[in-house]
């Protein structure tokens, strides 16, 4: 009887974190996504600004604030912020307390080109980048 002792508080065990783990996946598909937070990795944010990113994630991609976390593609998200002019590198995330999160990179522009056609900066990768909307630089 001993020797079944063992093994039945193991199956006890084993059923127990089955449950536990089921219990907090379930509750973490259900978790909707509350709030959205921008960070600029590059201090200022000169270019591009917080009100412009959050539309794009907002009004472009159709984010609901109340979407469940598992119906959000953060691939798509990054792929669609990087493909705006003044932006480098993005990088999308989900918080444990549901939030979606965006720490986006700037380009640094380092020449100003003017012409008699157009204005346009260089960025410190050699792209032409045009001029900033918000009217800073």
């Amino acid at each position: 009887m001993k020797k079944y002792i063992i093994q039945i508080k193991l199956l006890i065990l084993i059923v127990l974190v089955g449950f536990l783990y089921g219990f907090a996946s379930h509750r973490n598909a259900i978790k909707k996504s509350n709030d959205i937070n921008v960070e600029f990795e590059n201090g200022d944010n000169l270019f591009i600004s917080y009100e412009t990113v959050n539309k794009l994630l907002i009004q472009n991609l159709e984010i609901v604030k109340n979407e469940s976390k598992e119906n959000i593609n953060l691939n798509n998200i990054e792929l669609f912020l990087q493909n705006n002019e003044m932006i480098e590198n993005a990088e999308i995330f989900l918080t444990l307390s549901g939030d979606l999160g965006a720490i986006i990179k700037q380009r640094t522009p380092v020449l100003r080109v003017t012409n008699n056609l157009e204005t346009y900066y260089y960025d410190e990768l050699g792209e032409k980048m045009p001029l900033s909307d918000k009217g800073i630089c």
